[in-house]
């Protein structure tokens, strides 16, 4: 029995934090460096990759360099390296960021992203993984 009411302790906590960072990132908006540089880009400059990551606020969970609520794209970038067939994880991955998942990261699932096509996900899984 107290195992269990810790447990839900626990879980109500773990869903605090990330309402928590999920509304700050909300109010702070996407951040306005870019993936590799850090440097700030005009909308003109951006590629149709990073317009998506905005579009679809990626940003609320992701982050080019640092983990925020989930990976960073260069951690992403970085342990699916070493896959050879880049196509089938580029299919892999893209229906990831549409159908969403669990337990690849840690305990924080990834939501679905039903609004965002396959062709879309497929570009910014491609960005994703072209990460230094």
């Amino acid at each position: 029995m107290l195992q269990r009411n810790l447990l839900s302790l626990l879980a109500v906590g773990l869903l605090l934090s990330v309402a928590i960072a999920v509304d700050t990132a909300e109010a702070s908006g996407p951040p306005s460096q870019t993936a590799t540089s850090g440097a700030p880009k005009s909308d003109m400059a951006k590629s149709a990759a990073e317009k998506l990551y905005v579009e679809h606020k990626c940003y609320e969970c992701h982050r080019p360099v640092e983990h925020h609520i989930g990976p960073s794209f260069q951690a992403i970038s970085l342990r699916y390296a070493p896959e050879d067939d880049r196509a089938a994880l580029i299919k892999r991955l893209a229906a990831k960021i549409i159908q969403g998942g669990y337990g690849n990261w840690g305990i924080v699932p990834m939501n679905s992203n039903p609004n965002v096509t396959p062709e879309e996900a497929a570009e910014l899984t491609k960005w994703i993984l072209s990460q230094p």
